[in-house]
């Protein structure tokens, strides 16, 4: 059986996936590397590849996690080893990164860390709103915000504004893949020719609906 490795968003870790960690086989979340402040979203995923276990592998990636994934694909010691490939409310390539997106990494990259964390914060509290999460996932949303390296995050959303990814369906095409994405996510809006999984939710399907993103993630092992 292939190990499941799975990839957070953009200020997010391991919590974001409780559902699956819990469920799945053979699952893990591994800590993000600290990132060569100059260096690129593929150089990163390089690296990040290094820290991958050995053996068999299914790469899942939620949000800005599957791009890093979409890189490490591109590795050829791992994508020799990579049975199946999953993105979760995904970014579907650049063409994907839309304006105001792209306009939000840019305005990291010129506020202090205060009015970073102030705004992670706002916005972990309007997720818990406008998506049907217990009290529990809420408050796990407002400690990865509180817990977030600032440093990591505006890497991160800096290294979006020059990433050059492909849509799925060319990146992943010689692998089994599935592109899951929510009909009602207002977060990332989806290139829905990328989608093969469409499910009944908002961006945090990995949550609100886990029974249905598990099977499909299990059907790629």
């Amino acid at each position: 059986m292939p190990s499941f490795v799975l990839f957070p968003g953009l200020a997010a870790d391991h919590r974001l996936f409780s559902r699956q960690l819990a469920a799945l086989p053979d699952t893990l979340t591994p800590a993000w590397l600290k990132p060569n402040q100059d260096g690129s979203l593929a150089d990163f995923a390089r690296r990040q590849a290094d820290a991958l276990p050995a053996g068999p592998l299914v790469l899942v990636g939620f949000s800005f996690g599957g791009m890093v994934v979409q890189e490490m694909c591109r590795v050829a010691s791992v994508a020799e080893r990579v049975k199946g490939v999953a993105l979760i409310s995904g970014i579907h390539g650049a063409g994907a990164l839309t304006p105001a997106f792209l306009n939000r990494c840019r305005a990291v990259q010129k506020v202090p860390d205060a009015l970073v964390r102030a705004a992670l914060r706002i916005g972990s509290r309007s997720f818990g709103r406008d998506e049907p999460i217990s009290a529990a996932e809420r408050a796990s949303l407002a400690a990865m915000a509180a817990d977030l390296d600032v440093g990591f995050f505006r890497w991160a959303a800096g290294a979006c504004l020059t990433w050059q990814g492909l849509p799925p369906s060319r990146a992943f095409a010689d692998l089994p893949h599935a592109v899951i994405h929510g009909r009602a996510d207002r977060v990332i809006p989806p290139l829905p020719t990328e989608v093969t999984h469409w499910i009944d939710g908002g961006h945090l399907i990995q949550w609100t609906q886990a029974d249905q993103v598990n099977r499909i993630l299990s059907g790629l092992a």
